[in-house]
């Protein structure tokens, strides 16, 4: 019985597919598309104050530090608010059916 089990579990392991990190990262970014788009914002936020920040202009530099805050807290509002989107949105297609 015990052979049984053993081999049934195995055959699922082998069943199980890994998929690569590139094909794993453009699938997350179509699952969630706000995230990355978060992302980018933040990071062209940073070298425009950066390049502000090497220039001496310290009005561009403050107002890229202000759009970098603003695209962060929309990056944190993504990550914390799509899992509760997608979780609402199984419920109702399961109990719609």
């Amino acid at each position: 019985m015990s052979q049984q089990t053993n081999s049934s579990s195995s055959n699922a392991q082998s069943q199980i597919k890994y998929e690569s990190l590139n094909r794993r990262i453009i699938r997350k970014f179509k699952e969630q598309p706000l995230i990355p788009l978060g992302m980018f914002a933040t990071v062209f936020a940073l070298v425009g104050a950066t390049i502000g920040f090497t220039r001496g202009d310290s009005t561009t530099m403050q107002r890229f530090l202000r759009f970098r805050v603003a695209a962060q807290g929309f990056t944190v509002v993504a990550l914390a608010g799509a899992p509760v989107y997608y979780q609402i949105n199984r419920y109702i297609k399961k109990n719609q059916n």
